[in-house]
């Protein structure tokens, strides 16, 4: 069996090197702690405890009713937009508890806007673009 070549030997060498320490990722973006969320006498999310890795997808999977949206819209807090909405547990963002920081610097984006396009129907971009007041899209 031949010998391989020295720059392919360097090659993988320089691969298995260890990440500097300046490009640390934190391990998780969520960790969410016995989190629960009433609307009025409503309990929709009961005692939850989940952590959300960093650089991954995440799924949140399950049947209709049984709290996805409310536990996203936590994560955006725009539960708050919501009244006799009550929130008992802790998020942490990036290590920081979540309820502690700035709403409006709280990105909006990551995952509610699918699970409202759903629910109003609105499938094609002409619609997503369109006035989003009580719309109703095919």
């Amino acid at each position: 069996m031949a010998t391989p070549e020295r720059s392919v030997i360097e090659a993988v060498d320089r691969m298995t090197d260890a990440p500097s320490t300046t490009e640390l990722i934190p391990a998780y973006t969520f960790r969410v702690r016995n989190l629960s969320i009433w609307y009025g006498e409503k309990r929709a999310i009961d005692d939850v405890t989940l952590d959300i890795a960093s650089n991954a997808v995440t799924a949140i999977i399950g049947p209709s009713g049984c709290g996805k949206s409310t536990f996203i819209r936590a994560l955006n807090r725009m539960h708050e937009l919501v009244p006799k909405t009550r929130v008992e547990g802790t998020v942490f963002l990036n290590g920081e508890d979540l309820f502690f920081i700035p709403a409006l610097s709280i990105p909006r984006s990551f995952g509610a806007a699918s699970a409202w396009f759903s629910k109003n129907r609105i499938r094609s971009p002409q619609c997503r673009s369109a006035k989003m007041s009580s719309l109703a899209c095919d």
